[in-house]
């Protein structure tokens, strides 16, 4: 066999390179992160990470055990501007404290952050203190999220849930019954929290916000914004809600 000549060059991504560990049930964040930074030379490393197919309180806290280990499965050596945990009811359960500490165990990232976190950086960025709160969790799981955001000091005025256990389902709902969902339960709040990864949203952020003039933040969008402002990578992106319209 003929040994060829090559150059090495820069590497993908050289802006900056994000990690994410994303559940093994979830079928969307993949999508919706790449549909946002495209375009804006970075790498993105994904791993997955053991999740249960349904939705329990339990089953979110057994990820703690597997955070350090899908973190250590990244390329080695690689420098992160940032990590994110893309599971937003875990997050709350596990504590999102501890979600960094473990995660900084697996890899090389000084700054790590997950969809509850990012949420509430994103209130005080937007000076929000009043949230309608829509999530597709069972009662108890989104008990765990509401009290979270409330020690916080962000109220939740109104709540509403499609109760669906089943992730694969949570995966299917129609954006369309996002917004009737939104239309029946929304009183006035300045803003809008719509939980879980898993759900098809950035398509109809800018939307809700136009119908009921307020802002919309949701799982995914959230914890895309606080990476990049982690990663410290300028932007001017448009079309995903008046959270990146100031940026």
């Amino acid at each position: 066999m003929h040994k060829v000549s090559h150059e090495l060059g820069l590497p993908i991504g050289f802006r900056s390179k994000l990690g994410l560990i994303v559940l093994q049930s979830d079928e969307t964040i993949e999508y919706e992160f790449w549909e946002l930074i495209s375009g804006l030379n970075l790498a993105l490393h994904v791993s997955r990470i053991s999740s249960e197919v349904n939705v329990s309180e339990d089953g979110l806290m057994a990820m703690k055990k597997e955070l350090t280990k899908a973190a250590s499965l990244f390329p080695e050596k690689l420098r992160f501007g940032a990590v994110g945990y893309a599971c937003t009811s875990a997050s709350s359960v596990i504590g999102s404290d501890i979600v960094s500490k473990m995660i900084k165990k697996g890899c090389n990232v000084a700054q790590v952050c997950n969809p509850m976190s990012s949420l509430i950086e994103a209130c005080k960025y937007k000076k929000i203190n009043d949230l309608l709160f829509l999530t597709p969790y069972v009662s108890d799981v989104s008990k765990i999220l509401i009290k979270e955001v409330h020690s916080h000091g962000i109220n939740t005025s109104v709540t509403g849930t499609f109760n669906e256990e089943n992730e694969q389902n949570v995966a299917r709902i129609k954006p369309v019954s996002i917004v009737q969902a939104v239309r029946e339960l929304y009183s006035g709040q300045p803003a809008i929290f719509i939980s879980c990864t898993n759900l098809q949203t950035l398509s109809i952020i800018e939307e809700i916000e136009k119908k009921f003039d307020c802002i919309c933040f949701s799982s995914n969008q959230v914890l895309i914004w606080n990476m990049l402002r982690l990663a410290k990578v300028e932007h001017s992106l448009t079309g995903f809600g008046k959270l990146f319209s100031d940026i």
